[in-house]
């Protein structure tokens, strides 16, 4: 069954810019489906054409030239080739990699669209390659982990997920429950003439293994968890908001950060782990003050530190203080892709504020409990909107861990063979979606949404 995700044809001509829409030096416009070596070649002249062009039978890449409608004269670039089979969707693809100029870019697509390809979906080549059994649904969400990294064991996770990780040894488990399955189906096809393919020792015995498996599996999966980086929300704001203050008050580590009037006094960022109501800790991230005049040399090595940092996080509380309206304007800058919690601070200095999210104050404890909360309500969106992979594996084999427990009880009392049979096939089943034998619409659309296009 495919996902209403797929409901335009396999074999269109997609098209989508595969590396982020900004000004660079080289950028990649990405192309799968059938036709589309011929569509890209009606904008590219080669310097040197193979054998062929552009229908060659292997992968090969062409430099040349790039000419489109509206633009005067000709760009260099290059063109990289797959044929049918091969590459990454199994798909004939191509992608055209050229100068990383905006309106040059829009152009290319909107050439080759009028030509007869479409904008790609959001995912689309991923789940043409999931569909082409190029790879498995484990590594089709660690291309999203991948590109969501953010620090080094989150990238460690997802590399390892995409090479396999927990997927090999869950195939191999599927592929014995099989065989298993196979014996018991053909015993019941003799239940008449007492004719059985698996001794009920054996029987036992194969289940005990399966669930002692089943159960390192998760184990080993529960460590992964706990390798992932706590999610970061880091106090942002101008010098003198009470974020240092705040920070102590967040966190329940002994460290903590210096705190005084004079303006400044934050140089470096500090961390400390701290608990939101649900009970989820989290690393809070304190960070030097940010405004329009920095007050020498170190001030801005400060702030520039401060800057490279935010877009780590998960989440930012832009802490504003009472009379931080004129501050407000610090948020501009903040960056697009992290969300950004607007706090008033030193609320007990003045009861007139601005429009804010909560009105907190470090001295009397007013709003800290909502600040919390709406901490643990956005990290909660966030997270919902990108379920790592391991989130769904995890569920998957709780949910054969159960029916493999079942079908052992069951063995062991003698129960019916039918009875026993029907729990392996829940068994099978979740080990196939985990793995993506088994799929739905509604699994796929959980998945591929998570991508960005031209992925």
């Amino acid at each position: 069954m495919l996902s209403s995700r797929t409901s335009h044809a396999l074999e269109d001509i997609i098209v989508a810019l595969a590396t982020p829409a900004e000004p660079s030096e080289r950028a990649v416009i990405r192309l799968g489906g059938t036709g589309c070596h011929c569509l890209i070649s009606t904008l590219f002249r080669p310097q040197i054409a193979p054998q062929g062009w552009p229908n060659v039978a292997k992968r090969h890449w062409v430099e040349g030239t790039l000419s489109v409608p509206g633009l005067f004269g000709w760009v260099p670039c290059s063109i990289h080739f797959w044929p049918h089979g091969t590459g990454y969707t199994r798909q004939e693809a191509a992608e055209l990699h050229c100068v990383g100029s905006l309106p040059l870019l829009d152009l290319v697509i909107q050439s080759l669209v009028a030509g007869g390809a479409r904008p790609a979906q959001p995912g689309e080549f991923s789940l043409r390659a999931f569909l082409s059994g190029s790879i498995d649904l484990s590594q089709a969400e660690a291309v999203v982990a991948i590109s969501k990294a953010k620090q080094p064991a989150e990238l460690a996770l997802a590399m390892e997920q995409l090479a396999g990780g927990i997927r090999h040894p869950a195939e191999e488990l599927r592929r014995e429950l099989l065989d298993l399955l196979a014996d018991l189906e053909a015993g019941l096809d003799f239940a008449e003439e007492d004719i059985s393919f698996v001794e009920s020792k054996r029987l036992i015995l194969s289940l005990g293994s399966f669930l002692a498996q089943i159960i390192n599996l998760r184990r080993r999966m529960r460590e992964k968890d706990t390798q992932a980086p706590l999610p970061r929300v880091a106090l942002a704001g101008p010098p003198n908001a009470g974020k240092s203050t705040l920070f102590n008050l967040l966190i329940s580590s002994p460290s903590q950060a210096i705190v005084s009037d004079i303006p400044g006094t934050t140089r470096d960022w500090l961390e400390g782990i701290g608990s939101l109501p649900c009970g989820t800790k989290v690393t809070w991230m304190d960070t030097a003050g940010l405004s329009d005049s920095p007050m020498g040399e170190l001030d801005i090595v400060s702030q520039n530190a401060t800057w490279s940092l935010l877009p780590k996080a998960d989440l930012i509380v832009a802490c504003l203080p009472w009379n931080g309206i004129a501050s407000a304007k610090l948020l501009k800058p903040m960056p697009g892709e992290i969300p950004v919690l607007v706090v008033q601070t030193l609320a007990d200095l003045n009861q007139d504020g601005f429009t804010s999210e909560a009105r907190v104050s470090s001295h009397t404890g007013e709003g800290i409990g909502l600040l919390k909360s709406k901490v643990s309500e956005m990290l909660k969106v966030n997270a919902e909107a990108n379920i790592p992979p391991l989130a769904r594996c995890q569920a998957q084999l709780e949910q054969a861990e159960g029916a493999i427990r079942r079908a052992h009880r069951q063995a062991v009392e003698d129960d019916p063979i039918e009875v026993l049979v029907l729990e392996l096939r829940v068994a099978l089943d979740a080990l196939g979606e985990m793995t993506g034998v088994l799929y739905t619409d509604d699994l796929l659309d959980r998945v591929f949404t998570r991508f960005c296009i031209g992925k």
